[in-house]
């Protein structure tokens, strides 16, 4: 992953920050990325003293580190092909609200691409109804290596509010949808897969939590909150 970051964001690191939260990982992982500040002493590392899991971790990043206007959250076991941050840069510039990037999914090991694009649009969107974009990508938005968003909008909501999402997997999306409200919506996909998602990687996720209750509750709470019953 940090290698395929790195590749993608040469000749713009004036621009962005990068941040390398350790969620009190056992492995090496403090020891890679000292060899990496050798040679990037502007990377940014932070280390929890507990593992907050990935959803704490992520809200602990995007509302304690983050000083750019933008943020993108990169899994640790996916992949960003080259021109990736260049085409999120073009986005920033053109003030999108979120950017959704197209993805290919390979097996565990990043050897072998089983799909090359997840959605199969051929075109790049543009998006101004935050409900017709709901009503594209769905609980999409919650697969955290595809999506870049204003921090602002993604902080709207906040950590206490979102914890009890924690243990429906996809809270981000909850996070996303609900700072659209009540702003000017401007939304994007980017059709070419910049992101390789890693299949096959074990994740301990419990289906019918996450993708029965968990869009139940997430999805339900946003038609309350205003968006439409069909979105």
């Amino acid at each position: 992953c940090l290698d395929s970051v790195m590749d993608s964001i040469s000749w713009h690191e004036d621009k962005i920050e990068l941040i390398i939260s350790n969620n009190d990982s056992p492995d090496s992982t403090e020891e890679v990325v000292q060899e990496y500040q050798k040679i990037h002493p502007w990377i940014r590392y932070n280390r929890n003293n507990v593992n907050l899991l990935c959803e704490g971790n992520i809200y602990f990043i995007a509302s304690s580190m983050v000083k750019g206007q933008y943020v993108w959250f990169i899994g640790d076991d996916d992949f960003i092909e080259k021109g990736a941050v260049s085409c999120a840069l073009k986005c920033i510039e053109e003030g999108y609200s979120v950017v959704l990037f197209n993805y290919s999914i390979w097996d565990k090991h990043l050897a072998n691409k089983r799909v090359e694009k997840r959605f199969a649009f051929g075109r790049d969107i543009d998006f101004s109804d935050k409900n017709e974009f709901m009503r594209t990508f769905g609980v999409h938005v919650g697969y955290i290596s595809t999506v870049m968003i204003k921090t602002s909008i993604f902080n709207k909501a906040s950590v206490e509010e979102c914890r009890p999402l924690f243990e429906y997997c996809f809270p981000q999306a909850y996070s996303t949808y609900v700072g659209l409200i009540g702003q000017p919506f401007k939304g994007k996909f980017i059709d070419f897969p910049y992101v390789r998602n890693r299949g096959d990687n074990g994740w301990p996720v419990k289906w019918s939590l996450c993708y029965i209750e968990g869009i139940r509750v997430i999805f339900g709470s946003l038609v309350e909150q205003g968006y439409a019953p069909d979105a």
